[in-house]
């Protein structure tokens, strides 16, 4: 029997974002959208989504590696201003909620989290989640499912 729903947000909830942002950078850098996934994937984008650096080190890193010259604030402001609200997923949410409990997990950082919640209101709409930046872990690391069973008090069949 189904007691709780888990959902996602990059990609999910919201579109994504991290390819709107890669498409921008490679049509005014020339930078390939896979250089900056692997970024994000680096070493010090792991660390950016534990909650493990600072906003500021890793736009620093990230302009030095990626070669990009451009204000960090304005950098991450673009970025998260890539990712926009899915309506249908946030009606089926809704409508499941009715029957289910409905949680969230996440991989994400905290601005990212502060600017779509100020600007979508999308918390509301579950009844508790876990962010990466949060819990210093990320999937698929298997602690952090552990994490969100024992938050939901379910089974992974459940």
């Amino acid at each position: 029997m189904i007691k709780a729903i888990i959902f996602d947000l990059g990609g999910v909830l919201f579109n994504d974002g991290t390819g709107k942002f890669a498409k921008f950078l490679e049509g005014k850098y020339g930078i390939s959208p896979a250089d900056t996934r692997a970024f994000l994937v680096s070493k010090v984008g792991d660390k950016y989504y534990k909650g493990l650096v600072s906003v500021e080190e890793f736009w620093e890193q990230f302009k030095s590696t990626l070669k990009v010259e451009e204000d960090s604030e304005d950098l991450s402001l673009k970025w998260i201003n890539s990712y926009d609200l899915n309506q249908d997923t946030l009606d089926l949410i809704e409508k499941l909620s009715k029957d289910y409990d409905v949680y969230y997990l996440s991989d994400n950082v905290k601005d990212r989290v502060r600017v779509t919640e100020s600007k979508y209101d999308f918390l509301k709409h579950f009844k508790e989640g876990i962010f990466s930046c949060d819990v210093g872990m990320r999937k698929p690391e298997p602690q952090i499912y552990n994490l969100a069973l024992e938050m939901t008090n379910t089974k992974p069949e459940e």
